[in-house]
C-alpha cells in the first residue's frame, strides 16, 4: 500500500499558519488600539510572520510537483526541479521563522529590569543565535556553485561533500539546543524576582517557557526526499 503525506503536510501547517495569524493580529490590535504602543519585538513577530506565511506558500507548491508521494506514484505535475526550488526557499524561510521566534523572546526580556549577568546572557544569545542563522542560511545557499546545482542537475556545478553537510548540521543542532535551553531556563530566574505575588509568578513563569520552549529536532538530513 503506498503511503503519501502529501495532504496531511498541507493541512497541517495550514492549520499552524492561521494560529500563528490569529494569535499575531490578537496581539497587533491589543498594541495599537489598546495600549497605543509597540515595542521592537513586534517588529520581529511581524517579519517572523511574513516568513512564516512565505514558508507556508511554498508546501502546496512542493506536494504540487510530487513532495510527499511515494516515488512510485508521484502525480503528474510532478517536477523535482521545480519541487527542489520550492524546497530550498522553504527551508531558508523556515530558518528565520525560527531565529524570528528567538529574537522576539531574547528582545522582550531586555527591555525588562534584569540583573546584569541575566542581560549580558541573553545579549549573548541573541548575538549568537543571529550568527548561526545567518551563517547557516549562507552554508546552505552557496553549498553548492551554482546555486542552482542544489536543485538542477543538468547545469555544470558541484557542492561540498556529505560529510561536511552531515558535521554542519551536528554543529548547529548543538548550538541551537544550548542558545533553547537559555531562553528557556533565563525566564524562570527573571520572573523570581520579580515583586509580584505568587500565584502571579507561576502564571507568568508558565507563559514564558511555553512560549520559550522550542520543539527540537536535529536537522538531520540536507533535503527531506520524496517519500519511499
Amino acid at each position: 500500500m503506498v503511503h503519501q503525506r502529501a495532504s496531511v503536510f498541507v493541512s497541517s501547517v495550514s492549520a499552524m499558519l492561521a494560529l500563528a495569524w490569529a494569535a499575531s493580529l490578537l496581539r497587533f490590535y491589543t498594541r495599537l488600539f489598546i495600549l497605543k504602543r509597540v515595542f521592537w519585538e513586534d517588529f520581529v513577530i511581524a517579519f517572523g510572520l511574513a516568513s512564516l506565511t512565505v514558508f507556508a506558500a511554498m508546501v502546496p507548491v512542493q506536494t504540487h510537483y510530487g513532495g510527499g508521494y511515494h516515488l512510485t506514484n508521484l502525480p503528474p505535475s510532478a517536477d523535482l526541479l521545480k519541487w527542489g526550488r520550492a524546497f530550498f526557499i522553504a527551508e531558508i524561510m523556515y530558518l528565520l521563522t525560527l531565529w524570528s521566534a528567538k529574537l522576539s523572546i531574547g528582545v522582550l526580556l531586555l527591555r525588562l529590569k534584569l540583573k546584569r549577568l541575566y542581560y549580558f546572557t541573553i545579549l549573548a544569545m541573541v548575538m549568537v543565535t543571529t550568527a548561526l542563522t545567518v551563517g547557516f542560511i549562507f552554508w546552505l545557499t552557496f553549498q553548492c556553485h551554482p546555486v542552482g546545482y542544489q536543485w538542477d542537475k543538468t547545469l555544470q556545478g558541484k557542492c561540498v561533500g556529505k560529510n561536511a553537510i552531515v558535521n554542519s548540521v551536528y554543529i548547529l543542532s548543538a548550538l541551537n539546543t544550548a542558545t533553547d535551553l537559555v531562553f528557556t531556563i533565563i525566564p524562570i530566574f527573571v520572573i523570581k524576582d520579580l515583586n509580584i505575588e505568587k500565584r502571579s509568578k507561576i502564571w507568568a513563569g508558565l507563559t514564558l517557557v511555553v512560549g520559550s520552549g522550542y520543539v527540537l529536532r536535529p536537522y538531520a538530513s540536507r533535503k527531506p526526499h520524496v517519500q519511499i
